[in-house]
């Protein structure tokens, strides 16, 4: 849409009234003398320059010979800020305050206080197919909150399958919590022979703290020992029907090794072919509250101080 007058135009815009009759519109009717309204020029004229700049302003140009270019821009500004609110930096467009005195914040600020391995790309469903994408996603998780300084990644609800070939690393400063109703499942047919895993991760674990640069296992006796760890609610099962393991190879649930400030609570481990959780050199310990089984029946705890009770078998 543009100007387009068929006649009798002027040079220059309409002025501005000075007044406003207000009210609404009416025909004329001759039978009873009444006058038909009379929209006037600056009406005309306002009305066009409104549309006109509508157009212009989300980005159209106005042309005289069309009729729907209202339409078009507005539908293109609706598809733009759809893609920048579904784009990776979207949700920094969105405001966010608490309720009371509260700083205003943006919701990607918001959102980022919570880690999830769903973030990463894991899978739910208990599909083996996944296992390795989940592995993944999990170290990834893991070691990205811990380059930022720490903090909790959240396990949801749901079942994750899991390749168990090298174990999920736990470094310093990363608390693991579990949903309920969360499940991670480890793949048997993934363990591999001792002789064969990555050094110095010798002890087969879904978890175990340690660097994971490096891929060392946390120990106090080569100076890799880990601060303030803990697992929350974390529940591990094994499923015999992905396969048995073979002399040599091992698949423990929890292994937390040379931490100082260890935290297990909550957490369930069934039917691993070896421990449930193993808690070894660690100090300001507070594991409570879990439940493990193990074919083996070996659960066990060790410290240099702090509270460190049975884990029920």
């Amino acid at each position: 849409m543009d100007r387009y007058w068929k006649s009798n135009t002027a040079a220059n815009a309409p002025i501005t009234p000075d007044t406003n009759a207000g009210g609404f519109p009416q025909d004329e009717m001759q039978s009873s003398d009444v006058k038909g309204t009379v929209p006037g020029a600056w009406w005309y004229h306002s009305v066009t320059e409104e549309i006109r700049n509508a157009i212009t302003t989300l980005g159209g140009v106005p042309d005289w010979t069309k009729t729907d270019q209202l339409g078009v821009v507005i539908a293109g500004a609706l598809d733009k800020a759809a893609q920048t609110l579904g784009g990776s930096d979207g949700a920094a467009q969105i405001g966010f305050v608490q309720s009371g005195s509260a700083m205003p914040r943006d919701m990607q600020a918001k959102a980022r206080e919570v880690v999830s391995v769903l973030d990463y790309g894991a899978k739910t469903g208990g599909d083996t197919a996944n296992g390795l994408t989940n592995r993944k996603a999990f170290q990834t998780a893991i070691t990205a909150l811990w380059r930022a300084g720490g903090g909790e990644i959240v396990i949801p609800r749901g079942t994750y399958a899991l390749d168990v070939a090298v174990p999920i690393i736990v470094p310093s400063g990363i608390g693991i919590r579990g949903e309920p109703g969360s499940w991670i499942v480890p793949n048997i047919a993934t363990v591999v022979d001792v002789a064969t895993r990555p050094f110095p991760l010798a002890n087969g674990a879904v978890f175990v703290t340690g660097n994971p640069d490096t891929g060392q296992r946390a120990a106090i006796e080569n100076g890799t020992g880990v601060t303030e760890v803990s697992f929350s609610g974390v529940q591990i099962r094994c499923d015999y029907l992905h396969g048995s393991l073979s002399a040599g190879q091992q698949l423990r649930g929890l292994g937390a090794y040379a931490v100082d400030g260890l935290r297990v609570s909550g957490c369930v481990v069934l039917n691993l072919p070896n421990s449930g959780i193993v808690a070894g050199d660690c100090s300001e310990a507070m594991i409570t509250g879990n439940r493990a089984n193990g074919s083996y029946g070996r659960n066990w705890c060790s410290g240099r101080g702090g509270d460190l009770e049975a884990v029920e078998v």
